[in-house]
């Protein structure tokens, strides 16, 4: 099985009758490539895109991840995890207030909130999106080394729970068994795996990733909004999602 090197840190202890290799092997007989090959297939829920293509029945089980040696509590009490950070415009929390009222409701909860983002500003020209300034940011502006995977496993490990978006981070934080807000408006209840604190704000346009006609999704377009791009309602799936949303779920959690 291929996976990128920088994963085997993840599973090649947990799965021993799997032997994972570094290069992709197009040309072995019999081999399967699974992913999202045709544009339709992203609007599959994530999982069912595998278990359809290796002809196996659609059932949501979490990975066995490995867990680093020597784990760590590297904070003095309770805290929270969060992942702010994306891969295009649509996959954010476009509410320009969201993270800064939900990072002060944790702290005034009595929580440390912890930012597990690779970049503390990711982006494009004129549409930057920053960390909240007031969570404990693993990595800040200044040409940081990368943060390594089994740091954020560690920091999700001793973590009461996460809050982060349709992104790597919740799919990790769920394998690691953590209880996961999920805050999605661009993807429907079914794209991701289950969780019982999901957001989405029905009331306004949302999961166009779930819509055949939006297709196929364009990730050159750091823009890309299939139904309202360049105008008022850019982007409303998440910008409509209110901090009262997401507190109702974390209230609900605790």
């Amino acid at each position: 099985m291929y996976i990128p090197p920088r994963l085997h840190c993840l599973f090649s202890t947990t799965y021993p009758l799997l032997n994972f290799v570094s290069e992709i092997l197009k040309e072995r007989e019999g081999a399967i490539s699974v992913g999202c090959h045709q544009p339709n297939d992203i609007t599959t829920p994530v999982i069912r895109v595998a278990t359809d293509q290796l002809g196996l029945p659609y059932q949501e089980i979490k990975p066995k991840i490995q867990l680093p040696p020597n784990l760590k509590n590297n904070f003095d009490k309770k805290y929270v995890c969060i992942a702010t950070q994306s891969t295009a415009q649509l996959k954010y929390w476009n509410n320009p207030s969201g993270w800064d009222q939900t990072v002060e409701y944790l702290q005034n909860l009595g929580y440390d909130v912890v930012c597990i983002d690779q970049h503390a500003r990711f982006g494009i020209e004129g549409h930057w999106n920053d960390t909240p300034a007031n969570s404990i940011r693993k990595n800040q502006f200044d040409n940081d080394p990368e943060i390594l995977l089994t740091d954020r496993i560690n920091d999700l490990y001793f973590c009461d729970f996460f809050v982060g978006l349709s992104s790597g981070m919740s799919w990790l934080a769920w394998a690691l068994g953590k209880p996961t807000v999920l805050i999605s408006g661009f993807t429907s209840s079914r794209h991701e795996f289950y969780t019982p604190y999901r957001i989405t704000n029905q009331d306004v346009c949302n999961s166009c990733f779930s819509d055949v006609a939006c297709m196929p999704f364009d990730k050159r377009d750091w823009m890309w909004c299939p139904r309202h791009k360049g105008t008022s309602r850019e982007f409303e799936c998440s910008k409509e999602i209110t901090f009262e949303m997401v507190k109702k779920q974390i209230d609900r959690l605790l």
